[in-house]
């Protein structure tokens, strides 16, 4: 008879393994359930929440097991550290699970691991926090207000700095809030293989939970399913997981069939296929089913293609040529033959910390400095490709300033680029002052997605100083 799998123990493996091995918490979290496909639907959910959660408010819970412990968060063995983090993510957080459990399986899985001589503490200190939960407060508001969002957000208090420099407080507040707010998965449907409508009958027929996109026409948002390769038409590619946020960069390049367009930083795909979708779509309602096009989508590294052939294979799309290359190195080859270009630069993330948590903890403020050198490397390359009258977009999934409209700016004067109105392409409810000048920062916590920048630019026909 199979052993009972102990997925406090798993989570505590994933969770080492983020912390000592630096994978991304998504990475680590993918290989464990994979590799334990036959959970139950409950524990798999079980073993999700309490990872995303521990990482999620990893500051948080560090406050307070500093405050009732002699050895604070830091100063304890990875092991011991990672193992009170959970503990006490279930006790604060996990409503269902009764805090005695919490405490004794913390106290158990200490033993297992091999610290006996340290189960004492860590049962008293998980049980002193549960005595005195009702007496636990916060850094005060007005006196300290950074120190406050940090620890309330569980936000390096840098980055809180960092983004008060940009916006108002409120707006801080509200972004850092929406962080933690519960999220559904956001699919494209793939207008060249289905309709939406028979997306949706499939889909509930699963009893899966189905609602409309909030920004874009072929957007879903489904909750309640299990494993998502086991989700209605995932196998025959007739949907993709992708951000609306995501998705608006199509609607914003909106490509025609027949044409050619060159991402240079294309994994995992969403955009790239995407684009492949539409322009497959166009041809099938203009008759011709010849003049699809091709999308050429490029990345740096074998790991990141690999990952966009997995995406690419269920979707079997005939106008995509996957190819490696580096951005930041010019081909020569494709200068001035492009119809369409997309340039998603690698960037800090700030706008995905609410399903990718641990980037804000990976995340140091000088790397910002090289992050902005890097995605001036790729752009000033990027826009070579198009032909005179081409369109770029210059998207990232972050909301800082200086990665997004100061990028901007200086694409602007650096180069024959005039940016155009998005006001033709997005849904009205995006429409603002930015739109009509190019540009539109989605904010969570003022919008119902990821944090993400986009920009739409055209080559001008004539090169010369206006």
């Amino acid at each position: 008879m199979e052993e009972k799998v102990n997925t406090r123990q798993l989570a505590l493996e994933i969770l080492l393994d983020v912390e000592q091995k630096k994978k991304t918490l998504q990475e680590a979290l993918h290989i464990m359930l994979k590799r334990y496909q036959y959970l139950p639907k409950k524990e798999r959910a079980f073993l999700t929440r309490l990872c995303e959660g521990t990482v999620e408010y990893q500051i948080f819970l560090d406050y307070l097991i500093d405050a009732f412990s002699k050895i604070k968060a830091k100063k304890c063995k990875p092991c011991i550290r990672i193992i009170l983090r959970m503990a006490v993510y279930q006790i604060c957080f996990m409503s269902h699970v009764p805090k005695e459990a919490a405490c004794n399986e913390a106290v158990k899985l200490a033993k297992k691991k091999g610290f006996q001589n340290l189960s004492g503490f860590v049962n008293g200190v998980l049980r002193n926090i549960v005595r005195n939960m009702d007496s636990i407060s916060l850094p005060d508001e007005e006196k300290q207000p950074e120190k406050f969002l940090s620890v309330k957000y569980s936000t390096p208090e840098w980055l809180v700095s960092y983004l008060l420099e940009y916006y108002e407080y409120p707006v801080v507040k509200n972004f850092l809030h929406a962080a933690f707010e519960e999220k559904s998965t956001s699919i494209r449907v793939n207008i060249s293989k289905t309709t939406v409508e028979a997306m949706v009958q499939k889909l509930e027929e699963k009893d899966i939970l189905v609602s409309p996109g909030v920004y874009v026409e072929n957007a879903l948002h489904i909750w309640n399913y299990n494993y998502m390769r086991r989700v209605p038409g995932f196998s025959e590619g007739d949907f993709a997981v992708q951000d609306e946020s995501s998705m608006l960069a199509g609607m914003a390049l909106s490509p025609k069939a027949g044409s050619l367009l060159v991402d240079v930083c294309a994994s995992p795909g969403g955009k790239s296929l995407d684009a492949a979708d539409r322009m497959l779509a166009a041809s099938m309602q203009e008759g011709n089913g010849q003049s699809h096009g091709l999308v050429i989508a490029r990345d740096v590294s074998p790991d990141k293609l690999e990952r966009f052939t997995e995406n690419w294979n269920r979707m079997a799309f005939p106008n995509v040529k996957l190819e490696q290359w580096d951005g930041t190195a010019l081909d020569a080859s494709l200068v001035g033959t492009a119809d369409y270009v997309i340039c998603d630069v690698p960037c800090s993330g700030m706008g995905v910390v609410g399903r990718k948590p641990d980037i804000k903890y990976r995340l140091q403020r000088e790397q910002l400095d090289s992050l902005v050198t890097l995605q001036r490397a790729i752009l000033e390359n990027a826009w070579q490709y198009l032909k005179p009258g081409g369109i770029m977009v210059f998207c990232t999934c972050t909301v800082n300033p200086r990665e997004n409209e100061e990028n901007l700016k200086w694409l602007i004067n650096t180069f024959p680029l005039v940016p155009e109105s998005l006001d033709d392409y997005l849904p009205q409810s995006l429409w603002n002052e930015d739109t009509k000048r190019g540009y539109l920062t989605m904010m969570p916590g003022i919008h119902a997605c990821d944090g993400f920048f986009i920009s739409r630019l055209r080559r001008k026909h004539y090169e010369r100083s206006s």
